[in-house]
């Protein structure tokens, strides 16, 4: 049976209903087309999050 795959919106929005904030969305579809949406949710990878008073720092943010 072939596998079914998400448009980088509808993974947006996988990630969004886990707590994700994104503010970039251009930003975050670039980072799932350049790693996948694995590595991501897995948290093999690291990304910079800016320093913003407000943000939990258990989130992760792009903007």
């Amino acid at each position: 049976m072939p596998k079914e795959f998400f448009t980088y919106q509808q993974q947006m929005e996988k990630l969004r209903s886990s707590g994700l904030a994104i503010e970039d969305e251009e930003a975050c579809c670039r980072v799932l087309a350049d790693i996948g949406y694995f590595p991501v949710v897995n948290g093999y990878h690291r990304f910079p999050r800016p320093e913003h008073p407000g943000i939990p720092r258990r989130r992760h943010f792009w903007g």
